[in-house]
């Protein structure tokens, strides 16, 4: 039987499960559970006898953990992680399961498949940073922005709430106008005038658009969605079908490295789901380390990692 440490966002993806109908699904699993609220103080504590830390909700509340995790030392015990899907766009749980409902993704765990994920230092801006879906200029942070003043729309459900902001992702895509940045990944110069850059760690970003299908997180690269202006309707187009509920596909400019630095033109960054503020032509770097954390995954979604 395996001591579990269960930390829960009960607000995410609209309160679909309880933390009764949680502990419940994986007591039957045979897990001994100890539960902590997300949303509470003391949620961050763990015992060394803990063997795995299960996190259910969505991408925000994975970056709560992973943020306490790593400023742990080095001699400290190394907790797998599970990732039980409950927000809104749940990128990272995407990536690690194919999209499996949260029963699916428990029953994979009788036979756990675990690997070392990688994690992306980011200085230059106010504080350390760190990312663990992607880091990005241009449009996805003006859609942050705007739907921030959106917030006070009446309240939507996690569907509609994704369609609405692929929708408005879209709008913005096809009216932005481009700006020049720096931009250097491994010592190449790939700098230019973009409407969108996005250094991604996991395939799906922001309302679960798909940019880095290829992705691998565990593979010790990024990969470098670049998107210059003659790029823009495509990308607009991408977006809407994606709102639309219909498969879409595209092929943009992807380079992967381990070591980018970049000066944006521009004010606003997202780092994962915060957006930033910094000084226009801040030199922002970002540096892989590779297998710093253990995440339990699908064992037939992810690719081999490279060695």
């Amino acid at each position: 039987m395996h001591r579990a440490r269960l930390i829960h966002n009960p607000n995410a993806g609209d309160g679909k499960y309880t933390n009764d109908e949680l502990i419940s699904l994986l007591q039957d699993k045979g897990y001994t559970i100890t539960y902590a609220n997300a949303k509470k103080g003391g949620w961050d504590y763990w015992d060394e006898d803990d063997d795995i830390i299960i996190v259910a909700g969505g991408d925000g509340t994975v970056r709560k953990l992973v943020k306490k995790l790593v400023r742990r030392q080095l001699i400290d015990k190394r907790f797998p992680i599970a990732v039980l899907p409950l927000g809104t766009a749940n990128n990272i749980a995407s990536t690690l399961y194919a999209n499996k409902e949260v029963p699916a993704v428990i029953a994979q765990w009788s036979e756990p498949h675990t690997r070392a994920m990688d994690i992306a230092r980011v200085r230059g801006i106010e504080e350390e940073n760190f990312f663990m879906e992607g880091l990005g200029i241009g449009v996805f942070p003006k859609l942050m922005k705007e739907m921030k003043e959106q917030d006070d729309s009446e309240d939507e459900n996690a569907k509609e709430e994704l369609r609405t902001a692929q929708q408005l992702f879209a709008e913005i895509v096809s009216n932005y106008k481009p700006r020049f940045c720096h931009l250097m990944i491994d010592g190449e110069d790939f700098s230019g005038s973009y409407v969108l850059i996005e250094i991604m760690n996991m395939q799906a970003v922001g309302p679960n658009l798909e940019l880095a299908p290829r992705a691998n997180p565990s593979d010790g690269l990024l990969d470098v969605v670049l998107v210059r202006a003659e790029e823009q309707e495509k990308l607009a187009k991408y977006a809407l079908l994606r709102s639309q509920g219909k498969e879409a596909s595209y092929q943009f400019q992807t380079v992967q490295g381990k070591d980018i630095r970049m000066q944006w033109s521009g004010s606003l960054i997202h780092v994962d789901d915060q957006l930033l503020r910094v000084e226009k032509n801040t030199t922002v770097h970002i540096q892989l380390e590779p297998g710093l954390l253990l995440f339990y995954i699908d064992g037939d979604n992810l690719p081999q990692t490279v060695s």
